[in-house]
């Protein structure tokens, strides 16, 4: 997996650099949220994915924390 940075233009997401994926690739989106309402719903919704997740899910979550770990420069908060 790989960190691609975006922003929301009030209608899509935007990718912020050039990404090389290929056509119909799963991509996961993480919102930093500053609205409360958003941020809470989004917290809830990952509690329930953890609580409820399948060993597929969990297998998946394992790679993305490697990828993580492989290439932190990336999730840097700038």
């Amino acid at each position: 997996m790989i960190g691609i940075r975006g922003h929301f233009d009030g209608k899509v997401i935007v990718l912020d650099e050039p990404v090389d994926l290929p056509p119909q690739a799963e991509v996961i989106v993480l919102a930093n949220a500053e609205n409360k309402a958003v941020a809470d719903q989004l917290e809830a919704e990952t509690r329930e994915y953890y609580q409820t997740q399948t060993a597929e899910d969990a297998a998946e979550d394992e790679d993305w924390a490697r990828a993580f770990q492989a290439h932190p420069q990336v999730w840097n908060e700038e």
